[in-house]
């Protein structure tokens, strides 16, 4: 039966792979390493600790703790930008605080 399967999906991935052009294939593989650190754990974190905030906001005599979100917060994404300067560290041997800045503001504006 896995034998079954296996023939399947392999038949599958080759009919894919002729059907894409070699653009198609180098766009997705620019998508997925743009994706490649990307940390939904991380990113789901981040979102309880916000909630935990607007929660504290909302009801404050029903969620005293709530303001430990900000903290939650701040550690993460301290770590978060800690890992993006060590990464262009390790791959460039330096650190471009402009360019990082730089790239933050483009993110976050529309």
């Amino acid at each position: 039966m896995a034998t079954f399967y296996l023939g399947i999906i392999n038949q599958m991935s080759n009919r894919e792979s002729t059907l894409l052009t070699p653009e198609t294939k180098r766009k997705q593989s620019r998508k997925r390493q743009s994706r490649k650190g990307f940390r939904s754990d991380i990113q789901a974190l981040r979102a309880l600790a916000v909630l935990m905030v607007v929660g504290v906001h909302l009801w404050p005599l029903r969620l005293p703790g709530g303001f430990a979100g900000v903290d939650v917060f701040f550690v993460i994404s301290g770590y978060l930008i800690t890992s993006h300067l060590f990464r262009e560290f390790s791959t460039t041997g330096r650190v471009r605080f402009g360019r990082f800045y730089a790239r933050r503001i483009r993110r976050l504006l529309p």
